[in-house]
């Protein structure tokens, strides 16, 4: 009965907030976590050093580590923290440093569920590249600070931890649950000013409340993030985020004051992560437990139409395994002017194409940034003009190319090769007087669409092959 309560809360609308507030799109998952060893995220930031990277942490009970993991969820390495210590680490956040021009990732062993530690830490380290070459590896993390503090009367729990990348400072927001002796709903946040003192045991000061409404299990403040431009604050529960703007000259006090917006958060067993991407655009986030889905929730911005020219599904179905699959989707509009915005190196673009029919299928492919094992780019800008995708190898999937251009004499172009072995690509066939469409999402919520209309044909001889083509009028698919 539990568990369906809760289904069916996670699929009540949000209520409307007082500002105008930003619209994201449903979830994509955009791999799976592969390594036994992350079994209870608790803290997430995406690296700002090694595109497409997250940096990730277990909850209570691991030693002092973290990951440094693909968002397909393939493990790259684990860094061991020399000298540190892991009591109860929640939350982590990647932030300025005594170092100008360094990022430092800071780990947040606040977590205190009966309210009774003397004091908390956080530890300082700096960020790592991470050499593709260690695939798996376990590497010695040196440099690593203990920033020592207290609050100013009492103890909290906490799994909250925030860095202002405009200041340096640092903050703790309160987890407000009943095992720590907290029901109204009001979690704390408390301030740790830049610079830090490291080897001397800072007594924080509180600089607001964050009210959730609700049951109890909705207002447990379990993970937030601050964007790299340092105007979005997130706090998230386990069922709910609140996402505060944060005007120039403000701090995050003053942030903190306004009406924040809901947004969602992907449904998950216990959902105790958030990660801004770095363009802050799109927010990820991967629950407690082993082998947990990677989840991205893009902002929908602006829709572009290319109109369509051809697409084209081939499916010789050579053999009971059905290796050889295609679908090829081409379009080429002439006339506008307007630059690409949107860039696939951040946390990389979604590919949707649709072919209707009889059965209709949606088929969705994550392209991810990074690099392949042979150091190649997977994503290459070209510019103003736009980008290119080429995984010749497969390692990402089914996608083997994607070019999308824009010339500067107005041609819009958008080329997509997908292929399938073995079953990964399910075609299902159009049937004649049906239509189809691919789109092309950017994680800043740029969103190109080509649509094929209502003309369809069929051929049988020795081969399957549906194209269509006339395009349909311009309007982006819901």
């Amino acid at each position: 009965m539990a568990r369906s309560l809760l289904a069916f809360l996670l699929l009540l609308p949000l209520p409307s907030a007082a500002q105008t507030c930003p619209d994201f799109f449903a979830p994509i998952t955009t791999g799976i976590v592969q390594d036994p060893a992350v079994d209870e995220a608790s803290g997430l930031v995406e690296s700002s050093l090694n595109p497409g990277v997250f940096w990730v942490h277990n909850d209570s009970g691991d030693t002092p580590r973290v990951f440094a993991m693909r968002a397909d969820g393939r493990l790259l390495a684990s860094y061991n923290l020399t000298g540190a210590s892991a009591t109860d680490w929640e939350d982590m956040a990647r932030g300025p440093g005594p170092t100008p021009g360094v990022d430092y990732l800071y780990l947040g062993d606040i977590g205190d569920n009966p309210a009774a530690r003397s004091f908390i830490t956080v530890w300082r380290v700096p960020e790592p590249v991470v050499d593709p070459e260690t695939m798996g590896a376990e590497i010695d993390l040196a440099g690593a600070v203990a920033l020592e503090m207290e609050y100013p009367s009492g103890a909290y729990d906490a799994e909250t931890l925030l860095s202002d990348p405009l200041t340096g400072d640092l903050f703790i927001v309160t987890k407000c649950a009943a095992a720590a002796g907290c029901t109204n709903g009001v979690s704390r946040v408390f301030r740790y000013p830049f610079p830090h003192q490291d080897g001397t045991r800072v007594v924080l000061t509180e600089v607001g409340t964050i009210p959730f409404s609700g049951p109890q299990f909705l207002h447990s403040a379990t993970a937030g993030d601050i964007s790299s431009s340092g105007d979005r604050i997130a706090v998230r529960t386990y069922t709910q985020a609140l996402l505060y703007n944060r005007e120039s000259g403000e701090t995050i006090a003053d942030a903190l004051t306004g009406t924040p917006c809901q947004i969602a958060v992907p449904p998950q067993i216990q959902g105790e992560t958030l990660a801004f991407s770095i363009d802050g655009a799109s927010y990820s986030s991967v629950s407690e437990f082993p082998s947990q889905p990677i989840q991205r929730i893009d902002e929908a911005l602006a829709d572009e139409t290319i109109l369509g020219r051809a697409l084209v599904v081939k499916d010789p179905s050579l053999g009971a395994d059905e290796t050889r699959r295609r679908v090829i989707v081409t379009a080429r509009d002439v006339g506008s002017v307007a630059p690409i915005v949107g860039s696939p190196h951040a946390a990389g673009a979604v590919l949707e194409i649709i072919a209707n029919g009889g059965n209709s299928t949606a088929q969705t492919f994550v392209l991810l940034s990074g690099n392949d094992s042979r150091g190649t780019p997977f994503w290459r800008d070209l510019g103003a003009n736009g980008f290119r995708y080429s995984d010749s190898a497969g390692e990402q999937g089914p996608v083997k190319k994607v070019v999308f251009r824009r010339s500067s004499r107005g041609t819009t172009t958008l080329k997509v090769v997908v292929t399938g072995q073995n079953g990964a690509l399910a075609i299902v066939p159009p049937s004649p007087g049906t239509d189809g469409y691919a789109t092309l999402r950017f994680p800043g919520g740029d969103r190109y669409c080509v649509e094929f209309g209502p003309s369809s044909t069929r051929k049988n001889a020795g081969a399957k092959l549906w194209r269509m083509t006339k395009p349909a009028a311009e309007g982006c698919p819901p």
